[in-house]
């Protein structure tokens, strides 16, 4: 009976060890990027959208498909103050429907692109296959400076926006967390883009080498727009989670759901339109 006794005891006292130590000392963890000069990561995104918008009084609905592959690079690192990412375009694929009509774009199968309307995307898109990118961090998240001129000058301004929509990188704050903590951020936009994105985040979940985080985005139009940028009104929401590894602060996947609305502005007449959509980020060490 003594010895049934004393192994209760034992075991009530590593239950209410592990409940207090859950309720009082939950582990704190700082999260910041540390990533080495040279190393590769392949990434891919997924979007999925329907865009709704009224066409000579008619409501029309325009879906589509991309799936977008990148490798991206870790370029250089100042003092581990800063690093710089070069992401280099290796493959698009699109499929779009709209009335009934499907059409179908793959940079790596040049049949989809040699006639009709695929011909047209193709001229588009291909100005941006082989191409690259950077984007210069600070240890946090936080943009420094992009280089986005390619999607720009090749009349694919709105791959741009895709990208700050996309969740692609983390924003984390200059403390340490723990679950249930949250931390606010704003994306500063360039001039010539249509939208900025105000970001809260919060620590969900710490399971091993991985850090659950969740998101919700307020999107508005860019008060510091300008040119074609500047013509266009939007607003919007979007939440998901990403998973994030501790050791580097590198985000391994992402789910998005948005929703927004913007009102085009063509020669003095505002066009309504609507997108809702999901967009899937995945990434791996190469």
């Amino acid at each position: 009976m003594n010895k049934q006794r004393l192994k209760f005891a034992i075991i009530l006292t590593f239950l209410l060890s592990g409940l207090l130590s859950n309720a009082f000392g939950q582990k704190k963890i700082a999260l910041k990027y540390k990533l080495h000069l040279g190393n590769a990561y392949s990434k891919n995104m997924k979007m999925n959208q329907d865009i709704t918008f009224v066409a000579n009084g008619q409501t029309v609905t325009l879906s589509q498909e991309m799936d977008m592959e990148t490798t991206v690079t870790v370029q250089s690192i100042n003092n581990d103050k800063t690093f710089t990412l070069v992401s280099h375009i290796d493959r698009i694929r699109m499929k779009q429907n709209i009335f009934g009509v499907e059409m179908f774009y793959d940079s790596q199968d040049s049949s989809t692109f040699s006639s009709g309307m695929g011909k047209k995307m193709g001229e588009v898109l291909n100005k941006i296959i082989g191409t690259t990118y950077s984007m210069t961090f600070d240890r946090f998240g936080n943009e420094i400076k992009m280089n986005l001129n390619i999607f720009i000058s090749s009349g694919n301004s709105n791959m741009v926006d895709n990208l700050n929509q996309t969740a692609s990188y983390a924003v984390f704050p200059k403390k340490k967390i723990q679950i249930g903590d949250s931390w606010e951020t704003d994306i500063t936009p360039l001039n010539n883009l249509t939208m900025q994105v105000h970001t809260k985040y919060t620590l969900l979940k710490v399971k091993g080498k991985k850090a659950i985080i969740g998101f919700e985005s307020i999107i508005s139009s860019n008060d510091k727009a300008g040119g074609n940028a500047s013509e266009m009104n939007i607003s919007g929401m979007q939440k998901g989670k990403m998973t994030i590894n501790i050791k580097t602060g590198w985000l391994m996947k992402s789910t998005n759901d948005q929703e927004m609305k913007l009102d085009l502005n063509q020669k003095g007449m505002y066009i309504p339109a609507e997108i809702s959509g999901t967009i899937e980020m995945t990434s791996k060490k190469k």
